[in-house]
């Protein structure tokens, strides 16, 4: 057996060469951890949130125990709902006001209104404040080519809405957060903010990469994202009221993974760590683990492995709290 890494070891090497540096210079990957232990799981995904909060980046969790993984535009939705999307659209247009070196207040309040408090601190007039903030956000979302048509157009209503305090910024928040996580039951209902298409598995990649773009304009140094496959793995059929995967499903996840390897260059500051138990490592063609899906395997497979010492640094690495 290949020997495991050390998980303080890991997280060192992932904290340094990724966290610090890559990510906030603009750098995505996908790693995969099987957690030798699965009882460790749990550790490993709140070491990984410790150190990923700690660095200025946004971290999510998403589990196949919940959410249907081999569809694209449900793991966008899943990753879209546990994003603060107010205070994002605050700090986008708090960092218009910085360039435009005006005071900014020690502490803003998220139930009023940007302008009134810009106002207050600057004494401009809210007229004019309000005015240019617009044109800003005109001119660096609306115009953005970085952003996909219809987020860019989604963006626009949350930070206008946010400028002032109004019972209509409330209703597009929750409306445009509908879109976004895919509860839209239908797409008439998002006319009124000029989007006309749902989120769906030919647009939800391009509108993750304009995600994590719309995270780092606010100030943000990247996203993480922790991936739970232990289900995908299992061999039994459950009752628990948890989801369950068929071949099919398992085979189509795993093209979803493959997909995000091979376009790693598209996104910008994002990193996925997929946490997935020992059963993942099996390697036969008729099992549920890495051997059912050559595609993903010869981009993640160690090809070259020593008995003795594993590296921290490979795309798939075996964690242990106390390696072998």
């Amino acid at each position: 057996m290949t020997a495991a890494v050390r998980l303080s070891e890991w997280l060192q090497v992932l904290d340094e060469s990724y966290l610090e540096d890559f990510l906030p210079a603009g750098g995505s990957s996908v790693k995969f951890a099987v957690c030798l232990d699965p009882g460790e799981m749990r550790e490993v995904h709140d070491a990984i949130a410790d150190r990923v909060q700690a660095r200025g980046l946004l971290a999510t969790s998403v589990s196949a125990d919940h959410v249907k993984i081999q569809l694209v535009e449900k793991l966008f939705g899943a990753i879209a709902d546990q994003l603060p999307w107010s205070d994002l659209a605050t700090r986008v247009l708090l960092g218009f006001a910085r360039e435009k070196h005006w005071r900014i207040p020690d502490a803003i309040h998220p139930e009023r209104g940007l302008v009134e408090q810009l106002d207050e601190a600057n004494h401009l007039g809210r007229e004019q404040i309000s005015l240019v903030l617009q044109q800003e956000c005109g001119r660096h979302i609306l115009a953005s080519r970085a952003l996909a048509k219809d987020f860019r157009v989604a963006m626009t209503w949350l930070a206008r809405g946010r400028l002032e305090q109004a019972v209509s910024r409330d209703i597009a928040l929750q409306q445009i957060t509908d879109w976004l996580g895919g509860r839209v039951t239908a797409i008439s209902n998002m006319r009124p903010y000029q989007i006309y298409t749902r989120i769906n598995r030919t647009n939800a990649r391009h509108l993750l990469g304009s995600l994590c773009a719309w995270v780092r304009l606010a100030g943000h140094k990247g996203l993480v994202t922790m991936l739970d496959i232990s289900r995908l793995v299992s061999n039994t059929r459950s009752d628990d009221g948890l989801l369950n995967y068929s071949i099919a499903a398992v085979l189509d996840a795993y093209e979803v993974l493959r997909q995000f390897i091979d376009a790693t260059d598209d996104l910008e500051g994002f990193l996925l760590v997929v946490l997935a138990p020992p059963e993942f490592l099996d390697l036969d063609a008729r099992g549920r683990g890495l051997g059912r899906y050559q595609a993903l395997m010869a981009r993640v497979y160690d090809e070259v492995r020593d008995r003795n010492h594993a590296s921290p640094f490979g795309a798939l690495v075996r964690v242990a709290k106390e390696a072998a």
